[in-house]
């Protein structure tokens, strides 16, 4: 078993180590030699992260799937925490499981992702991610002028200039009144090959 505590007052959860190294390159680094060398004692310790959005992570790593309620029990913003988890760990399967969600709420018209929301994205994610890139198409495709007023002083900069190209591009491709929504896949995560496993997404 792997000992991990998580957040600022240090939750404590117990794993099985294959199974997390099954799910995660992440793990799967850090007990490499676990056939090997017995596994440390000490926890590991998360002291950034949200013990209520791990749990969640460590009940689709036992069930091996998303539950069909997840998007209906729980906000906007923990699917997106949830998302940023899995990246961290290097799990591309339930960062995909999870955007799958996320778009089918995406696709409701009028429905845009909240200022905090993006911001908290763009605080959390590189350049290129898939997630970013689902936010700024869900703007370019539901939001008003009026969303752009109200909080157009604390959006970030990146998103401005990204929504900025997305809307140009846009304009050249959408022939009907409905628009175009994107195929799911186009955010997916894209795990790289086996040899190259402990490298970052």
């Amino acid at each position: 078993m792997v000992h991990i505590n998580v957040g600022a007052d240090e939750t404590p959860f117990d794993v099985h180590v294959e199974l997390l190294c099954s799910c995660s390159p992440y793990f799967d680094s850090i007990y490499g030699d676990r056939t090997k060398k017995p596994i440390p004692s000490d926890p590991v310790c998360f002291p950034d992260e949200d013990p209520v959005v791990f749990a969640e992570l460590l009940a689709w790593m036992y069930y091996g799937d998303t539950p069909i309620d997840l998007p209906s029990r729980t906000s906007i913003h923990f699917l997106l925490q949830l998302w940023i988890l899995a990246g961290t760990f290097e799990i591309a399967r339930l960062q995909n499981q999870v955007i799958h969600c996320r778009t089918e709420i995406a696709k409701v018209s009028g429905r845009t992702f909240s200022c905090d929301d993006i911001d908290y994205v763009y605080n959390h994610t590189l350049p290129q991610s898939p997630l970013r890139l689902l936010l700024v198409d869900n703007w370019a495709r539901n939001a008003t002028q009026e969303h752009l007023t109200s909080c157009q002083k604390s959006l970030p900069y990146p998103f401005l200039e990204e929504l900025c190209r997305a809307l140009i591009e846009r304009k050249g491709i959408v022939k009907n009144a409905e628009g175009e929504i994107h195929s799911v896949e186009r955010y997916n995560i894209h795990p790289p090959p086996p040899e190259d496993q402990n490298g970052r997404l």
